[in-house]
């Protein structure tokens, strides 16, 4: 792929740094560039003159240089750091003037407001400060994200502030009242830069997920990209954005059409906070090359790139998504199918999981781009044990038909308020991030029943709940299908919806991909999707040399739609992850029906299918049916909806810390002062639920009891919890944490703040109002709760107490107050996560390995004299800690194998081989293995055990090679072992490796 004449040779190259280069920035008064680096300086170049050297080099950092930033006059800098700090520079003094500390991890990038002076950090901590960077003081602490936050700018009014996450989310801020104001939604995944345009009308996003999002009126999404996108920014004109990818190229795309119009090929290194700058004033571009060791600059004439022929054609796919619920029976798939033009089928068992149909696809010219427009039907299930895995789903959502039955006792409408209740707030916690959801209400089944009820409720339920139409249909006799179609398909804002600009070759293997859904097998390996693909495609295999990459690039893409998913293990491709709904629904009933009301599955009876579950929806192949068992376990994990707990004598459970069917049988307590409320709205169910796992994954935290709705926990020192919920249909929730035992105020401060943090994170925005019930400062009295929520809501700020007629201020704690919340209680929270997502990695670890177990890939073969195993089965645990599978007789030699044809099949298969050598010397069986593997000529690690001889006898076949030695403390023996498994993978963990 040529990129003309564009950008053939760099005006500069500029190469003085020791070690990678991240993040560049112009001033924006003079012409001078400044640099950062793992090297820990920052250097500034100065442009005009042309020497090779730069002219300042500023140091002091203790960790790498991650980012930086320029104030409004040029005259100073701020750089962000991996030692949690953000610094201050004179430029001309040459010297750090200030340090701004607080943050709990690495600040990974920073921006400074040319309109209010402001300056804006983001953390590793998930935190966002903004700071007065003359004073040193901190102006608000906005906490909202629930992962690392690695990119903010400020919009160019100075109180906008836009931040992106690890959570795949991006935040707009408002930074006087502290809070968010929307979530934009869309990236499958991080979200590593960000920029507005100099308009201020757009702002850019760059992903993990390999594309670019365009948010504006309309949101526009940039496909080409066949690696993580590391940082993107405007030209000084707005004419054109420039993106720099980890797949090796900066591309540069025009902003009034989207295409892509020239390629720098630039090899990069592994670290996704490479960076790219536009000059503000100047038609020049700042690059990074040769793996980002070197700074190129180049210059480009505006006009003639604007008149580029672009790099590719660009074809452009829009998608709908229509979703359909409503209760479990109520004839959803039957509706379903009818719509998509299918013969009518009599069911009689409800459907479960998702169905994901192709209800209409066209393709239209706008504005001369081919447009492929599709809208796609899912069938969601209505059974209540779906309710915590459907609001995963409810996102994008263009047009919702909620379903009920004429037919029935009771009142039709109750699960008609739970869909539009759970919708709303899929909406509200989105944002204006999209198109406004319309919602059609759906009565099906009317040959059976008549309309059942009467037009005059049915108006008011409409006028009620904001329903945009009404239609009574029969899927048997294909009444009233037809118009409902018809008023789908014109329901859709196609000039609304997202843009995705695409390739051909992107186009035709998504197709491919969407298509081979249908197939009959379930799991697939990459592999085999792309050999199929390259088979029926012979005409475009030599066309594209890196069609393997494009083909695994469009993979990640699909799966972004949820129409595909990966498995974490065996390189395998679920082509109907609908699947993992309905296994993950079937584990939370049987979690939910255990007999002693624990919520909680054994993990060997999870991964054996041992639980009820309709034998029509169940897989038959029981090989694949463990597999994805065992990917359905990691995903319940990922999304913090169960737990993998290990006891003591080696039992595994599955745990749904929500699904406890035990009653309590007290009354709750009335609040005291040792009391703190919090009331909030959203997806009541899916907030407590991740609220208990993440509290049990602190490890700080002993469950003494579990009840439906109620948690009981005690500490170590002591202290005693106990957390209550209520709640209403309406999706307003309640949660009351009570709190006795000795030292209880420190321990219930940092537990208060992760609590508020959660619910800020998880809620609705500006929803969450934190209260601590009201104590007469004279007597000592407790106000009772109902009275102080009434004045409240009354909108009186104070009362008098009835004991001693003392006046009693009554303050409103908002999320207002937690943005300016001491660095102090943001450490306590940081802490916390840290705990929680180590436990979390850890139990998904230990998943996926049972998944690689299953399949036979193992890292490494362990080979060792028999007398030394349990020094050996020690440090086999300890690789497995690090995401490392070791082939290890005593834990994956069945009884009854064949010992000789066993070991030579994993040698077969294994690349490693740990060769242990310790105080019993070298066993038989193993010099025999010994020999199987020089054999097979597999790459063998000596290893010598703690106790190992002063003289170790080493077999002759062996000499010469490095060793392993844990006798030497002075190196960590571990590390230096999974250097020789891993190779160039085992990187340092503490850089920003992707």
């Amino acid at each position: 792929m040529s990129n003309g004449s564009y950008f053939q040779r760099p005006l500069r190259t500029l190469d003085k740094h020791n070690k990678g280069i991240n993040r560049l920035a112009w001033s924006p008064v003079r012409n001078e560039l400044a640099s950062t680096s793992f090297d820990r300086s920052i250097l500034i170049w100065d442009l005009t003159d042309r020497s090779p050297f730069p002219r300042i080099r500023l140091e002091g950092h203790r960790d790498w240089v991650s980012s930086v930033a320029w104030s409004p006059d040029g005259e100073m800098l701020a750089s962000s750091s991996g030692d949690n700090t953000v610094r201050l520079w004179n430029v001309h003094q040459e010297q750090s003037v200030g340090i701004l500390t607080g943050h709990g991890r690495t600040v990974f990038d920073l921006d400074w407001s040319h309109a209010t002076n402001a300056l804006a950090s983001v953390s590793g901590d998930g935190s966002v400060a903004v700071w007065n960077p003359y004073t040193a003081d901190l102006i608000a602490l906005m906490r909202g994200h629930s992962g690392a936050v690695y990119s903010v700018a400020w919009r160019g009014d100075g109180r906008t502030l836009a931040t992106g996450s690890e959570d795949h989310s991006i935040r707009i801020w408002d930074v006087e009242a502290g809070q968010t104001r929307r979530v934009l939604e869309g990236h499958g995944g991080a979200v590593y830069a960000l920029a507005w345009s100099p308009d201020n009308e757009l702002l850019a996003s760059a992903s993990a997920d390999y594309t670019i999002r365009i948010w504006g009126r309309r949101t526009t999404v940039l496909e080409m990209h066949t690696g993580i996108i590391c940082d993107i920014g405007f030209s000084a004109d707005g004419s054109f954005l420039a993106s720099k990818s980890l797949d090796g190229t900066v591309r540069v795309w025009r902003t009034d059409t989207w295409e892509c119009v020239s390629v720098i090929d630039e090899l990069a290194a592994r670290y996704w906070t490479a960076g790219l700058a536009f000059h503000p004033k100047q038609p020049v571009l700042a690059t990074l090359g040769f793996e980002d060791q070197m700074i190129r600059v180049w210059k480009f004439d505006p006009a003639r790139l604007r008149d580029a022929i672009p790099v590719e054609t660009v074809v452009r796919y829009t998608n709908a998504k229509v979703v359909l619920v409503g209760d479990s029976g109520v004839g959803k798939t039957s509706l379903a199918e009818a719509l998509c033009e299918r013969p009518f089928r009599e069911t009689t068992d409800s459907t479960h999981g998702r169905q994901v149909h192709r209800f209409h696809s066209e393709e239209t010219f706008q504005e001369n781009v081919s447009e492929q427009r599709e809208i796609l039907l899912w069938d969601m299930a209505g059974q209540p044990g779906y309710r915590l895995i459907h609001q995963l789903h409810l996102n994008e959502v263009v047009l919702a038909l909620v379903m009920f039955s004429v037919m029935g006792d009771g009142d039709p409408f109750t699960g008609v308020r739970h869909w539009d209740r759970a919708l709303k707030h899929a909406e509200l916690v989105r944002g204006h991030s999209h198109v406004a959801m319309q919602k059609f209400l759906v009565a099906g089944r009317i040959d059976r029943g008549g309309q059942g009820v009467s037009r005059d409720r049915i108006e008011l339920l409409l006028e009620k709940l904001g329903f945009n139409g009404y239609y009574a249909t029969s899927a048997r006799d294909g009444y009233n299908i037809p118009e409902l179609a018809s008023a789908i398909r014109n329901a859709i804002p196609w000039d609304q919806l997202p843009k995705v600009n695409s390739t051909r070759l992107f186009q035709r293997i998504k197709n491919y991909l969407t298509g081979v859904r249908d197939d009959n097998h379930l799991l697939h390996t990459i592999d085999q999707l792309y050999d199929t693909f390259a088979f029926h495609n012979e005409d475009i295999v030599d066309q594209y040399p890196d069609l393997r990459i494009q083909f695994e690039t469009c993979i990640s893409l699909v799966e972004s739609q949820g129409l595909i998913k990966r498995f974490s293990f065996g390189n395998l491709v679920l082509l109907k992850p609908e699947m993992v709904d309905a296994y993950a629904s079937a584990l939370i009933t049987a979690a939910r029906d255990e007999a002693e009301g624990l919520g909680l599955i054994s993990e060997k009876e999870a991964r054996a299918g041992n639980f009820r579950m309709s034998e029509d929806e169940r897989i038959d192949n029981k090989e694949e049916e463990e597999l994805l068992l065992i990917a359905t376990i990691e995903d319940l994990i990922k999304h913090e909806i169960a737990i993998r707990d290990e006891e003591e004598e080696g039992k595994v459970n599955i745990i749904f810390p929500s699904q406890s069917s035990r009653l309590y049988q007290s009354k709750p307590p009335e609040p005291d002062a040792n009391t703190t409320i919090w009331q909030f709205e959203g997806a009541v169910l899916n907030i407590y639920t991740t609220l208990l796992v993440r509290m049990w994954n602190t490890g700080r935290f002993q469950y003494r009891d579990n009840y439906e709705n109620a948690a009981f926990y005690t500490t170590a020192n002591g202290t005693q919890f106990k957390l209550f919920l209520f709640h209403t249909d309406s999706g307003e929730g309640e949660l009351q944490l009570f709190t006795s035992g000795q030292d209880s105020a420190g321990t219930r401060t940092y537990i208060e703040e992760y609590i508020n943090v959660h619910l800020l994170r998880r809620a609705l925005p500006r929803s969450v109002k934190r209260r601590v019930v009201t104590v007469c400062g004279n007597c000592g009295t407790v106000m009772n709760d109902t009275i102080v929520r009434k004045r409240l809501q009354m909108k009186k700020s104070w009362l008098n107490c009835p004991v001693c007629d003392n006046r009693i201020s009554l303050v409103k704690s908002t999320g207002k107050l937690v943005a300016r919340q001491s660095f102090v209680r943001q450490q306590m929270v940081t802490r916390l996560d840290q705990d929680v997502e180590a436990e979390q990695q850890k139990q998904m670890l230990a998943t996926s390995l049972e998944g690689r177990r299953k399949l036979g890939e193992f890292d490494v073969f362990i080979c060792h004299n028999h007398q030394d195993r349990l020094s050996v089965t020690r440090i086999a645990e300890q690789l497995t800690h690090k995401g490392v599978l070791p082939w290890l007789d005593l834990w994956d030699l069945r009884p009854g194998d064949d010992w000789e044809p066993a070991v030579r099949n994993q040698l077969k298969r294994v690349n490693n081989v740990a060769f242990f050598i310790g105080l019993n010397g070298i066993g038989e069986y193993q010099l025999r293995e010994l020999q199987f593997a020089l054999m097979y000529e597999a790459h063998i690690i000596p290893v010598l055990l703690p106790d190992a001889p002063r003289r170790p006898d080493i077999p002759i076949t062996l000499a010469g090679r490095s060793w392993v030695d844990f006798r030497d403390q002075n190196i960590d023996p571990l590390q230096h072992l999974l250097k020789g498994i891993l190779g160039d993978q085992n990187g340092n963990d503490q850089l920003p490796l992707v």
